[in-house]
């Protein structure tokens, strides 16, 4: 597996964490408390699971267009939960 996947893996694990870190926010996330994100612990189990399918279509070199679907559609998703 290429490099760039390790890298998207990577960062969508370090991003599902860092949405259960507490931090000061408006309103309390699903759990009860101030995290840096209000979505959490849901946003951590998304990025979990895109981390989780990057692995799966790195492993399947042919399937680059069904992962650029798939983070184009979490991040669609994102900006629909952002309001």
């Amino acid at each position: 597996m290429k490099w760039y996947y390790w890298a998207g893996i990577i960062v969508f694990i370090i991003l599902g964490v860092s949405a259960l870190i507490p931090a000061p926010a408006s309103k309390p996330s699903l759990l009860g408390y101030y995290a840096h994100c209000s979505f959490a612990p849901i946003s951590t189990i998304i990025c979990w699971i895109i981390a989780g399918a990057i692995y799966w279509l790195g492993k399947k070199k042919n399937n680059l267009g069904k992962l650029k679907a798939l983070l184009l559609s979490y991040f669609n998703l994102l900006f629909l939960l952002s309001f």
